[in-house]
Formats: structure tokens, C-alpha cells, sequence
């Protein structure tokens, strides 16, 4: 009662400070009137103290003697044999268990609500408890509700001012707790109560989402909602954001493990807003949830030192990102189309010896793709379960001067099998059957045509060329430069535009996009796509400065014009600055798999052309993505 008094007295001098300079007759109705209103308290104080020596007294040994506290206080109370109320429906996550005959008095103390039994009796502490009225057949009730319980009080008409009473004290909790206390003098209206806390609570063994887990943090009714901190009790722990009861939003789960590998690989598919990096040990998932799982943009680091940065559908790897694992001791990094946890489409994958780039299915490399080895072999064509079965071989020469050719079936990589067309020379053509390992120089051949060949063109052609063709037939074997990265351009136009699947089709031809797309629609999702991350940048209190342009819809549809130019340049420019903005992941991210395709190993002659295919459509595809914000 003190703290109450000393906090009321704080904000009656202050008060007082500020009109000590008014008119002195203003300053003596404002004393008399706030002494009025502290004598008012007190007595109310008061009466509340002998109320609570009254109860326990009265009670003398019995079980709710349990309940005793030298710091609780007896608000309000009703036993069984009064005419007050009666409790029903007293249920929890647990099988329902009805209790309207078996209770024995309900009590509202200044921490808790108390509901005795004749045995036992269940506390619910505040601030975790929330008091409603309800109406139901002309019959009047008070709905009680915590996180896992819920209990219903009837009145009758007669009692109507006790459900009046009961409600006014079931939210006078905030009085006794100093870190509401500023909101009671802001918010004076006792029956509306806050819907809005911030407490910790333990869950039960029964709850069906969070079983035995400690959470600390906001609540909305009864639910985890907003920032919080979810602990479990295999010693997991989520931080981040709740929505209605589930993890809904950005945060980071943490998965404790023995050891822990923090070295991972930047990419510009996850933006890292921390400067330092986690120093708790185990694995770690951070980014966009959705219903409790993974759903988004994430960045995933496990304990040995693995990462995936991408994204997620239903907590598997969906859509496009890169994942770098060690495999026999061998670093790998895989950049490309997932569904569904398992590679799928266009993707590139590297280790210290080869690089793949090609398609997948099913977590394996199926259809076709090009297989460069660290020694110079060049490998395409059709690979079915992870394996090389027809295509094109290329040799290194050994002298520098003409590189071995081979076209037919294969065993595996490097290792001919059946028929075949072996060109050894610029001149000189073997057709026939042929079984070995090319690279090493160990072939077997058996009936098979020595020719001479008097093309005069260099085995160094573009890929996909055939030694039987008379031109060169780019993409025989290798993937249409269209299919490639094509999940990234679906995550802007889908997630970023929010441009509606069935406009894009199958394969979708962005020129044609720019024509039937509604620009003012789309620069909308823009500018609130932008006004969500910015929110989400304030509430997770990054340090990054956001310019306000970003957010505001230019003039598009304006004529076009020297000014209408400089518009253009100046939002490219600050899109591009700002490593948030969908526009600048988009084109960081497509030089990123780009350059990460072709260089190191990657770095062969005989992909020149598929280079510049690549590399022409993804121009020409951002040209069209740019395009239709016109």
C-alpha cells in the first residue's frame, strides 16, 4: 500500500510543479482535489485490508489456508452456498471436466484468481488471467481465461451488481502491479481491462502445441502474441514473434548441439542484419515462419559447420537457395531449384574436384548437364539417378594442341561403354564399340571403323555440338538458358510483386508479361512490401537507415521525358543501395549464381557458349522484370 501511495504522491507533485506559476486559486482546487482522491484510495486500501484479515480469520484451518500470502489481498469472494454466482463449465486442455456442484468458494485476490475445491484448488495468477462478460438466454456470465484454463461464473438479474463488482476487481490487479501502474493511470476504465500482457507462464504436458515449454513474453487474450521467448524442454529456444497462439513471423530457433562450426558462407539470398555472429552453440534457424514452421526467406546454420541459405515452404528446402556441406570430408556447396526438401530443376553443385550444372530430380542429378572436372574433362549430356549414361566427352591434350573427342554411351563419367564415335585427331574418326576408362588412356575397342574426318572445325565448338552434325546445335545437351534460376525471378514476381501464378504459366515468357500486367497493382505490392520490411527492420531495432523513397510510388505512367529519365536512374540507384530491396536481391543474387557457375572450375572453353546463352536470357529476363514496373 506504501509503493501505491508513494506513486500517487510522485504524480500529484508533479502535477503541482507544473501550475505552481498559474492563478493561486487554480493551484488550491487542484491540491483539495487530488487530496480527495488519495484519501479515497486509502480508504479503499483500507477496507480491502480488513476484508482480507476478515477471510482468513473466518477460514481458520482449512485447505485454502494454503493460499495465504503475506502480500495478497482478498479482493472479492463468493462461497457455494451464496446467491452471488455460481462457477461453470470449468474446463482446460485437458479432457472437460464440469464442476458446477463441486466448488466450494471463488476467490479474486490482488495476484490471483483462486477457485477451491473441497480438496484442492486451482490458482490462476495475473497478469495471465482475462475476465469477460458474456450473455447467453437471457442468463449473464463471466468468462475466465488463461493460457490452458477457462472457467464460466453465472449471475442472475438479481445479482447483477456483484457481476459488476466481480469484474471491476478481476482487472484492479493492475493496481498492485507497478509495471501496469502507468497504464491504470492512463487507461481509468476498470471493466475493459487489458487485453494486451506481458508475463511468463509454463505450459502442461496436455497443451497440444507447446508441451512443458516456458514462454516469456506478450500475450493478446490468453495466446502468445508478438515478441517473445518460447524455451523447450529439450533445451530448444525460439525468439521472435507469435500471432494467435502460434510462431507466426520473423525469429530464430536454436537447437543446442555439442559442437559448433560458425563459419559459414555469405550470400546474398539471406541478408544478415547482425554484425556478429551467434555465439550459441548448436543449430540455428533463422527467418520467416508461418503456423509454427519454417516458411520464407531462412538462413540455416547447423553445428558442424553445414548452411542453407534460401527458401522454405512447410520447413523444407523450397524454391531456390545454397546449401554448403561437407560430404567424405569434401567441402560442397549446391546453388539452385529445390521442392520439397530435395534438389529439383536447374542447379549448380561444386566440390573441390568438379562442378555439375545441369538439372535434377528427386535429390539427384537426372536429365541434362555438364560435368567439369578439376583436370579438364569436360562431361555433357543426359545423366539419369545421378549417373552419366549418353553425351560428350572432351579430353585435355596432353601436347596443348588437339583435345580428345568422345561421343556415345557411358558407363559413368569418364568411363565409355558400347557404341561410340572416339575422335583423336583433327583428322582421324574411330566409330564402333568402345569400353574404358577415356581419361586415364585405358580403352578397349572391338569392332569398330577407323575414319578420316575432314571437317576442318575445332572440337572446341559449342556445346551441345554433335561430331555427326554439320552445324553447330547449342543446347543439344545442356539446359535451355530459360529454365535456369527461374525459381529467383518466380520469389520476386510471386513474393516481392505478388503477381498471381496462373499469369506466369509454366514456363512463362516475360516479354509478354509487360502487356497484360496491372503496373499500379504491382508498384502497390512494391511500395508495402518495402513499408513490411522497414517495420520489420524498426521492430527487430536493426541498424540501417532506410530511405523514404522506397516506400512512395514514382510517377511510371508519366510520359517519357528527360525527367521522367532521371526518376528512373535515381530509384534504380537507391533500390540497388538498399540490400533489402527486392529489386537489389534480385540482381545481386542473379551475379552471384552467375559468377559462381562459371568461374574456378567453371572457367572452361568449351562453355563459352553456353555463357553467353545464360547470360543473354538473364539479361533479357531482368530487362522484362524492370519492364513491368512500367
Amino acid at each position: 500500500c506504501l509503493q501505491i501511495w508513494r506513486s500517487d504522491a510522485e504524480t500529484f507533485l508533479n502535477a503541482h510543479s507544473v501550475v505552481t506559476a498559474s492563478n493561486s486559486q487554480i493551484a488550491i482546487s487542484e491540491w483539495c482535489s487530488r487530496w480527495k482522491v488519495a484519501e479515497q484510495r486509502l480508504n479503499h486500501l483500507d477496507d480491502i485490508a480488513d476484508g482480507t484479515f476478515r477471510y482468513w480469520k473466518r477460514l481458520g484451518v482449512s485447505n485454502e489456508q494454503n493460499l495465504k500470502s503475506p502480500s495478497r489481498l482478498v479482493l472479492w469472494s463468493a462461497d457455494a452456498g451464496e446467491e452471488k454466482c455460481v462457477v461453470k463449465n470449468v474446463t482446460n486442455v485437458k479432457p472437460k471436466s464440469y464442476l458446477p456442484r463441486s466448488w466450494t468458494s471463488l476467490i479474486v485476490f490482488s495476484d490471483a484468481v483462486a477457485l477451491s475445491e473441497r480438496r484442492e484448488f486451482q490458482l490462476y495468477k495475473f497478469p495471465l488471467v482475462w475476465a469477460e462478460p458474456l450473455q447467453r438466454d437471457n442468463r449473464y456470465f463471466v468468462r475466465i481465461y488463461t493460457p490452458e484454463d477457462e472457467l464460466h461464473v453465472e449471475f442472475n438479474e438479481a445479482a447483477a451488481k456483484f457481476k459488476a463488482d466481480f469484474l471491476q476487481v478481476c482487472h484492479e490487479w493492475r493496481t498492485f502491479d507497478r509495471r501496469y501502474a502507468r497504464r491504470r493511470r492512463q487507461n481509468t476504465s476498470g471493466g475493459s481491462g487489458l487485453r494486451r500482457r506481458y508475463g511468463e507462464y509454463t505450459f502442461s504436458s496436455a497443451h497440444p502445441s507447446f508441451k512443458n515449454c516456458i514462454y516469456e513474453g506478450s500475450w493478446l487474450c490468453g495466446k502468445p502474441h508478438g515478441k517473445g521467448r518460447l524455451k523447450y524442454p529439450d533445451r530448444k529456444e525460439y525468439k521472435g514473434h507469435f500471432e494467435d497462439g502460434v510462431i507466426e513471423g520473423f525469429g530464430e530457433l536454436t537447437v543446442p548441439a555439442e559442437q559448433c562450426n560458425t563459419s559459414v558462407v555469405n550470400s546474398v539470398f539471406f541478408t544478415d542484419a547482425s554484425e556478429s555472429p551467434t555465439s550459441a552453440k548448436g543449430d540455428v534457424y533463422t527467418g520467416c515462419w508461418h503456423n509454427g514452421q519454417m516458411n520464407g526467406l531462412v538462413s540455416v546454420k547447423w553445428a558442424n559447420g553445414s548452411t542453407y541459405e534460401g527458401y522454405m515452404c512447410n520447413g523444407l528446402r523450397h524454391g531456390h537457395g545454397v546449401q554448403q556441406y561437407t560430404l567424405g570430408g569434401e567441402q560442397q556447396i549446391y546453388i539452385g531449384g529445390w521442392r520439397m526438401g530435395m534438389r529439383q530443376g536447374y542447379g549448380v553443385a561444386s566440390s573441390n574436384r568438379e562442378r555439375y550444372l545441369g538439372l535434377w530430380a528427386n535429390d539427384m542429378r537426372q536429365g541434362n548437364g555438364i560435368l567439369i572436372s578439376i583436370d579438364g574433362a569436360y562431361h555433357e549430356g543426359t545423366f539419369d539417378r545421378d549417373r552419366l549414361v549418353y553425351g560428350r566427352l572432351l579430353c585435355p591434350a596432353p601436347d596443348g594442341e588437339f583435345n580428345t573427342i568422345y561421343e556415345g554411351h557411358f558407363e559413368k563419367a569418364g568411363v565409355i561403354c558400347e557404341k561410340g564415335m572416339l575422335q583423336v585427331s583433327r583428322h582421324d574418326l574411330i566409330e564402333g564399340q568402345m569400353n574404358g576408362n577415356l581419361i586415364s588412356g585405358e580403352v578397349r575397342l572391338s569392332n569398330a571403323i577407323f575414319k578420316k574426318c575432314f571437317r576442318a572445325s575445332s572440337p572446341l565448338t559449342p556445346v551441345g555440338q554433335s561430331l555427326s552434325d554439320e552445324e553447330p546445335s547449342a543446347g543439344r545437351w545442356t539446359v535451355p538458358s530459360e529454365v535456369k534460376w527461374k525459381e529467383m525471378f518466380e520469389h520476386f514476381l510471386m513474393g516481392d510483386l505478388r503477381i498471381e501464378a496462373s499469369s506466369l504459366g509454366q514456363q512463362p515468357s516475360y516479354d509478354s508479361l509487360v502487356g497484360v500486367l496491372d503496373h499500379s497493382a504491382i508498384w502497390r505490392s512494391l511500395a508495402g512490401t518495402m513499408t513490411q520490411i522497414r517495420n520489420g527492420v524498426n521492430i527487430e531495432k536493426f541498424s540501417f537507415v532506410f530511405d523514404d523513397r522506397l516506400e512512395k510510388i514514382p510517377s511510371f505512367d508519366a510520359p517519357w521525358s528527360n525527367t521522367y529519365y532521371a526518376m528512373v536512374v535515381d530509384y534504380w540507384r537507391v533500390a540497388l543501395s538498399n540490400k533489402f530491396h527486392p529489386l537489389c536481391r534480385l540482381v545481386n543474387g542473379l551475379i552471384e549464381v552467375f559468377t559462381s557457375s562459371y568461374n574456378n572450375i567453371g572457367t572452361h572453353r568449351a562453355a563459352y557458349a553456353e555463357l553467353v546463352h545464360e547470360f543473354n536470357s538473364i539479361i533479357s529476363r531482368l530487362y522484362a522484370v524492370v519492364r513491368s514496373l512500367k
